[in-house]
């Protein structure tokens, strides 16, 4: 079992090779990215016209599912439909879209022109889009050349006039901007230009919008988000290729977080540094990916370096492979994987799906920002899966959530970070209180501190200033809504905290197999009387297994020896001196203590 010390050096030395090895290139911002990559492979192919790129994808409006329910979206759901998918977007459920970008106007760096806009001036996409009440922009990319464009006014205005120009031609309502790999030396230009295009389409369409595609980490710090706040109305963080086509190890493409194995940066890290950097939460989207990147392997290891560049593979492709190779998850980032073998090569794919997806929804609500990015629009090939997602998370055909799970930025098995400072709102609809339940928590005393709120800010009344290492008592916010706050100095980190919650007083819940708290997994859940204890890193040990009720109390306690495995732990003479209902465990063994999430005690009738 590792210390503290042990898992803060190992994940700081892990993050220091990766450094030392690659340099500033850590992302695929650095290198080039899915949008990059795609868009150079598909003009390779030199094919022009819906129809055949409808041949060449093998796309018929038999995948349509468009839904007629009436639903009303309650964040922004922008979607980049690429040239390349043809007319796929028959099968766009446009009831759960607010706007779609069709990509792209290619930018010549040397004129400003383009040297292609595609079907822009055709595709019935725009007019559907806008039967459908979706709002319309044309992407403008821009991935190279940017001294040479920025150099130039006469460039820079025929760009801005061709935009204002094709835009007024399909009465359309805005300009989305993904420039990428802008050197740091031309960090000011970039923002001038936003500024000047920004006043000029707002000028020509007074309701028009110019949104702005960002990086998900500002290696040079290039995009002055802050100067360009007041001017741009939407900025998407591109929230993939944290690991990439040419990366040189396998891992999750769009991790929610980052656990004890990757590195620093995760989609959660984004969106909290973007925020801190001063853009409004109401003009920030986070871009999630329908797509993965599949590597041949050294191994079959997790980490594992790659042997060749990756293959995107995009979410139909990928839940289908998993179907048959078998779909794992891995808790470290909170996104799943598969893996397989052919003759003495391993591959591994990592992708989004649902369930990943999902957390990443309840982050974004968590942290009440403006929506979602889709990249891209059509990798779905007409499932309903993803669109389902979208009408259950953020619209008023979903179920409202009453209870929920939420870890630090690390996630369930990670360590906080040094410096951190942000802070987010849980505000359930129709909720009169909510109950958190603190299955983890482990801070720095006196230095780091989670603060807790009863109300919508941080001017509400301080329900609690936590510190140090405790199970705490349920914490009830009674006005409907809580608000937390974490501060964390510049040395040493700890395990964090794991809470649920739910609201109006009913206690949190998982219908599911425990997830794996460090090295120990917990089920079935609920249980009846015998639960599996699984110790990944255990030689042979006593553990004493304590059950605790929700508000603290010590209701039994058994002692039990265990092995690496599963360990099958008999709680019948607790569970007869306890009711039915929910709980939680605390494990101590080898001087560590362990708290799972909460679990349900379900007795079973002889009648």
């Amino acid at each position: 079992m590792k210390t503290l010390f042990t898992k803060m050096k190992t994940k700081i030395l892990i993050i220091t090779i990766i450094s030392l090895f690659l340099g500033s290139a850590l992302f695929a911002q650095e290198n080039k990215s899915i949008l990059v990559e795609q868009s150079e492979y598909y003009e390779s192919l030199s094919i022009s016209g819906e129809a055949n790129w409808d041949k060449y994808q093998n796309y018929t409006t038999s995948n349509a599912v468009n839904s007629a329910k009436d639903c009303e979206l309650n964040k922004r759901v922008f979607g980049w439909h690429p040239y390349w998918m043809g007319s796929a977007y028959n099968s766009y459920n446009f009831n759960m879209l607010s706007d779609i970008a069709y990509f792209s106007y290619s930018v010549n760096p040397n004129t400003g022109s383009y040297n292609d806009i595609h079907e822009w001036r055709t595709t019935p996409l725009i007019d559907l889009a806008k039967q459908n009440g979706v709002k319309v922009s044309l992407a403008v990319t821009m991935f190279s050349g940017h001294a040479t464009f920025f150099g130039s006014a006469a460039s820079k205005q025929r760009l801005i006039d061709s935009l204002i120009s094709l835009v007024e031609f399909r009465e359309a309502d805005g300009v989305n901007i993904d420039f990428e790999a802008v050197p740091s030396s031309q960090s000011e230009n970039l923002t001038a230009f936003m500024i000047d295009l920004s006043n000029q389409f707002h000028a020509a369409f007074p309701q028009g919008e110019v949104s702005m595609a960002v990086p998900a980490v500002d290696w040079s710090g290039t995009f002055d988000v802050l100067g360009m706040a007041q001017y741009v109305d939407l900025f998407i963080i591109m929230g993939y290729d944290y690991h990439w086509s040419s990366a040189p190890n396998a891992g999750p493409v769009s991790p929610k977080n980052n656990g004890d194995l990757w590195s620093a940066y995760d989609v959660t890290r984004s969106v909290i540094y973007y925020l801190n950097e001063g853009i409004p939460k109401e003009k920030l989207c986070l871009g999630v990916a329908y797509y993965g990147y599949e590597w041949a392997t050294s191994s079959g290891n997790l980490n594992a370096t790659t042997t060749g560049s990756g293959t995107a593979r995009t979410y139909n492709t990928a839940v289908n492979y998993a179907q048959t190779y078998g779909r794992e998850w891995d808790e470290n980032s909170s996104t799943p994987y598969y893996m397989y073998q052919s003759g003495n090569q391993w591959y591994q794919c990592w992708y989004d799906d649902e369930v990943s997806l999902s957390y990443k929804y309840d982050m974004i609500k968590a942290h009440d920002i403006a929506g979602i990015g889709i990249w891209a629009l059509g990798y779905d090939n007409g499932l309903s899966t993803l669109w389902d997602l979208i009408e259950e998370k953020f619209s008023s055909c979903g179920n409202l959530q009453t209870e929920g799970f939420f870890s630090d930025m690390g996630g369930p098995k990670g360590n906080y970070f040094n410096n951190e400072e942000y802070q987010f709102t849980i505000s359930p609809v129709g909720a009169d209180s909510i109950t958190l339940v603190f299955n983890e928590f482990d801070v720095e005393l006196n230095y780091d501190t989670l603060f807790i709120y009863d109300g919508l800010s941080t001017n509400s009344p301080l329900l609690a200033e936590l510190t140090g290492e405790l199970i705490v008592s349920p914490i009830i916010a009674h006005s409907g809504s809580v608000t937390f706050r974490f501060f964390s100095d510049g040395a040493t980190v700890g395990e964090g905290w794991n809470i649920a919650w739910s609201s109006n007083g009913f206690p949190p819940t998982e219908n599911q197999e425990i997830s794996e708290i460090r090295n120990i997994s917990v089920f079935p859940n609920p249980f009846s009387d015998v639960l599996q204890l699984q110790f990944t890193e255990l030689t042979e040990s006593e553990a004493i297994i304590q059950i605790y009720s929700l508000n603290g109390n010590l209701v039994g306690s058994q002692t039990a020896n265990c092995n690496k495995g599963e360990n099958s732990i008999d709680l019948s003479s607790i569970v007869s001196q306890i009711p039915q209902g929910f709980y939680f465990l605390k494990i101590t063994f080898q001087g560590k203590n362990f708290s799972t999430k909460t679990i349900k005690l379900c007795k079973i009738s002889n009648d």
